[in-house]
């Protein structure tokens, strides 16, 4: 059905287009309205768009879509693995429930989009999966099991758990000459700890297409993980180089910029990441801390405040803050954000500690 409405509004390609491919979107929908009038369906393309965005809005309807028997397998099992989007209880709900329908894509997907960090969680509710008569569900599960420690897995499991991950391991070594199965095989290793093979594949990845920013991002965490920071180092500046628009590699390179005393460079890169992605607040925490380590005093209480901007409740800035304002002799600034601690989190008694030592040190 010609939407060129859509492609206005979303960018997605439209049929009258296709066609006349000198005339505008808007040229197309000029007809549809004449034609047939202002009224429009409601269509999934436009959840998915803002789903894509993490956007909440989207949320209710793309479990909707989810569950809803009348949209095709695909359009459900994209609606599935968008949730994935939304670290929230109610689109783990909706994952988890889609882990058992008929339709085998939307159970792959589901196990794709399964994400926590509760292991029992993890374990109760893709183990089954171990058992599907779909090979990709089997191989998937596996895989997302691989990060449990051994003595997590129940010896019933054991078995079918390791036929599953052989299978993941066979399935990307067939396809070994592609660098996304390269990669692959380095997140498996990396979730089994292995971070020597995983490093090894993360090269073969970047060998096979110096493009492919996934694997070069991955290669430095685990570069980092074997103390192996020089050659860490030269992966995140190409990256830094090659995929300009991949903003997470500046704040790891200032990470590691730290982590190697280079702290004039740690803040370059630091202050870039805060500028690109500001809605990170963890980046100006970090950042806040070192200006504090450099002495740059101003500077690193404006940091810190505008993490805390970002994140009111947060328990490090709070503290962070107060400390801050302890170390230049602003007691009064302290008191104010060792209050807030002591309100927000009374059990963690360091409100408390805070505040007992200003009264003591101001006698």
């Amino acid at each position: 059905v010609p939407r060129p409405d859509l492609t206005i509004a979303i960018g997605t390609p439209n049929a009258c287009n296709q066609c006349h491919e000198k005339e505008s979107p808007q040229w197309a929908d000029n007809y549809i309205t004449k034609w047939y009038g202002e009224k429009r369906k409601p269509h999934f393309g436009t959840a998915f768009a803002l789903a894509r965005e993490a956007d909440k809005n989207a949320l209710d309807d793309i479990i909707q879509i989810s569950k809803n028997g009348l949209y095709p397998a695909i359009v459900r099992a994209t609606a599935v693995f968008l949730l994935a989007n939304y670290r929230i209880n109610e689109s783990l709900d909706a994952v988890t429930w889609a882990l058992n329908d008929d339709e085998p894509l939307v159970r792959y997907n589901a196990v794709r989009a399964f994400n926590s960090r509760d292991q029992q969680l993890l374990l109760k509710n893709l183990s089954p999966l171990l058992n599907d008569p779909i090979k990709s569900i089997r191989m998937e599960a596996g895989f997302k099991l691989s990060v449990l420690p051994a003595e997590r897995i129940p010896t019933t499991k054991k078995k079918v758990l390791q036929k599953a991950l052989e299978e993941y391991v066979d399935a990307m070594n067939y396809s070994a000459d592609f660098s996304g199965s390269q990669h692959n095989l380095g997140i498996f290793y990396s979730n089994l700890q292995n971070d020597e093979q995983a490093a090894k594949h993360y090269y073969e990845a970047i060998k096979i297409d110096s493009l492919f920013f996934p694997a070069k991002a991955n290669l430095s965490v685990t570069l980092n993980k074997l103390g192996r920071n020089d050659e860490a180092e030269v992966i995140l500046r190409d990256l830094i180089k090659t995929h300009p628009e991949f903003y997470d590699s500046y704040y790891s390179l200032g990470l590691l910029l730290a982590e190697k005393k280079d702290y004039d460079g740690a803040v370059t890169y630091l202050q870039k990441a805060s500028i690109l992605m500001p809605e990170r607040s963890r980046i100006l925490y970090n950042l806040g801390l070192m200006l504090q380590f450099l002495k740059r005093n101003d500077e690193a209480g404006k940091a810190l405040l505008s993490a805390l901007k970002i994140e009111p409740e947060n328990f490090d800035y709070l503290y962070a803050l107060a400390d801050h304002y302890i170390k230049i002799n602003k007691a009064e600034e302290a008191k104010k954000y060792a209050e807030r601690l002591k309100t927000n989190f009374p059990t963690s008694g360091v409100g408390e500690q805070i505040l007992d030592y200003l009264e003591k040190t101001s006698k």
